[in-house]
């Protein structure tokens, strides 16, 4: 039994690809199979407004010919720890709240994949990426967050600041760019009781995240959420291959381990058994 605890609490898998028309239809079949490959908790839906042509000098409010409904379908499996979603609008989703490693993560994205594309016959793959939270909470070891990550994550703690008052809230976030990707990561340092940024919420809906994680209140603690995908446009495009997607996937998972390392010490490093 490996004696490693990394931090992630929570992975999300996504594809892109053509929209699919009346995807409604197909999903019957697709729980169907899902059932069988182990599948088996309550599926949800979500409709979701969203604007074609979004623009800030518009209010949100206000009417649009441009709004369409995009829907989601949810599919978990009992214990409502992983799910796939699929939305009519081309995308392909796998996230689980349990921790597994990349060999278990790549293969349940592969089965669900290939197992979606023989129902409904993708055709294109228009971006993939894939995006990891991991929760910095030195106390659970008898560290202090400062042994944990990088001095350039802390804002203004992490350098001389006498009689400034206890530090609160701090952010920093950083993106990289190459040819064909993009990678984001961003670190927040939170010193109340444990919460998510609410760009992430409809992504976590109805997922059962730990009592571990969830646990503990006004305990100082990190939020470090990375994330590596190919770049938007006409480059990132090509027939749909799943051999190719997991390719792919496997470049952003290490682009991604990559920041996480930077980010953190040899101490934390340690204490999670990942040296």
């Amino acid at each position: 039994m490996s004696s490693c605890q990394p931090p992630v609490f929570f992975t999300l898998v996504v594809i892109r690809h053509e929209p699919i028309a009346k995807l409604e239809k197909y999903i019957p079949d697709v729980q169907d199979a899902l059932r069988k490959s182990g599948f088996t908790g309550q599926m949800m839906r979500f409709d979701v407004a969203q604007h074609s042509h979004p623009s800030l000098a518009v209010s949100p409010a206000a009417p649009s010919d441009d709004t369409i409904t995009e829907r989601s379908y949810r599919i978990f499996t009992a214990d409502q720890r992983s799910a796939f979603t699929f939305n009519d609008q081309g995308v392909f989703a796998y996230h689980t709240a349990a921790y597994t490693t990349q060999a278990a993560l790549f293969e349940r994205v592969r089965m669900g994949l290939t197992l979606f594309h023989e129902i409904v016959q993708l055709q294109q793959v228009n971006r993939v990426g894939i995006r990891m939270l991991d929760l910095i909470r030195p106390s659970d070891t008898q560290h202090e967050l400062e042994e944990f990550v990088q001095p350039s994550l802390l804002g203004f703690r992490g350098i001389e600041c006498p009689q400034a008052g206890s530090p609160m809230i701090s952010s920093m976030e950083q993106v990289f760019a190459g040819e064909t990707w993009e990678a984001r990561a961003r670190f927040d340092c939170l010193p109340d009781h444990f919460g998510l940024n609410t760009g992430l919420l409809l992504d976590i809906q109805g997922f059962q995240l730990s009592e571990k994680v969830v646990r503990g209140g006004h305990v100082l603690h990190g939020i470090l959420d990375t994330d590596s995908g190919s770049k938007s446009g006409s480059s990132s495009m090509y027939d749909f291959d799943v051999d190719r997607v997991m390719e792919d996937l496997s470049e952003h998972k290490t682009r991604i381990s990559q920041l996480f390392r930077a980010a953190v010490t040899p101490v934390a490093l340690s204490a999670w058994g990942l040296l």
